[in-house]
């Protein structure tokens, strides 16, 4: 990343401290050559804090990924939850370079669709439980989180929790909302509601829904949305969602027919997050 204008650095440092002051220069020890994986936006990191493990997720060094990292700041920053990853605060530089990065808890059981290769053998309907309660979290605080993928659901222990805050936003704030919403290629595509694949509408609650349907009915088939149509590259999947070809074969199971109104193509006739804890409680 090529040096930035002093007064430039310290105006994003001061944007940061506003929005979250737990400003944590100093005190995280990371590896900068050590990266856990590789982003749009920026890179994972290792780092320590307080002597345990922490995720150090640093930009880009784009103007466009400093604004994505304050969007994201202003909607993590107001997180509480057990399903949900926590945010720990931030730093501006790792090895006195101006890298400004979200410190949050460290998941060593990696993403959801990884543990379960892992574990094969572990509560399926306890992880869609869990996720649920964390998706309702979010709509109950008015957070859309706009990117559901079995990728963005982490485990720490055998607990999940959401991740991945870059396209979340607050309905009632103008501030953090994304610009529109393009649907790009590779697994997220196949996750992504119909009205927003095909543009009639950006993410909502309700695409959301659909997008843990389809994340929770990979957990319980251990197949993907999708995967047993003649469609075989995710860039051709709008077309697919646009004559309403459904993600998943007829639900078999009883808690398949639970997840079903998930995944209705209308996004009035999809039932709240509310419901489907009630649901799978049931």
């Amino acid at each position: 990343m090529e040096p930035a204008d002093k007064s430039w650095q310290q105006e994003l440092e001061e944007r940061m401290l506003q929005i979250d002051p737990r400003n944590l220069n100093g005190v995280i020890d990371t590896d900068p050559q050590r990266a856990r994986e590789q982003g749009c936006f920026g890179t994972i990191y290792k780092g320590i804090y307080n002597n345990r493990k922490v995720c150090v997720k640093v930009v880009g060094g784009f103007s466009r990924s400093f604004e994505h990292l304050i969007r994201e700041m202003r909607v993590w920053c107001q997180l509480t939850h057990p399903h949900i990853v926590q945010l720990y605060g931030w730093i501006s530089y790792i090895k006195e370079d101006f890298r400004p990065s979200l410190v949050s808890n460290w998941c060593d059981g990696g993403n959801v669709r990884g543990f379960l290769e892992r574990h094969p053998n572990a509560d399926r309907r306890a992880l869609i439980y869990g996720i649920a309660h964390g998706v309702e979290y979010l709509h109950s605080e008015d957070v859309v989180h706009g990117d559901i993928t079995p990728a963005n659901v982490v485990m720490n222990g055998n607990i999940p929790q959401l991740c991945d805050f870059g396209t979340s936003f607050l309905i009632w704030d103008t501030t953090t909302r994304p610009g529109p919403t393009v649907v790009g290629y590779g697994m997220v595509l196949r996750y992504t509601a119909p009205e927003v694949t095909v543009g009639e509408s950006g993410s909502t609650k309700e695409s959301d829904v659909w997008g843990f349907g389809c994340t929770a009915m990979e957990i319980l088939r251990n197949e993907q949305p999708y995967s047993t149509t003649t469609i075989l590259v995710d860039m051709h999947n709008p077309a697919a969602l646009a004559q309403s070809k459904p993600p998943f074969t007829p639900p078999s199971t009883q808690t398949e027919k639970t997840l079903a109104p998930c995944l209705e193509f209308n996004p009035k006739n999809r039932i709240d997050m509310g419901t489907v804890i009630v649901s799978l409680n049931g």
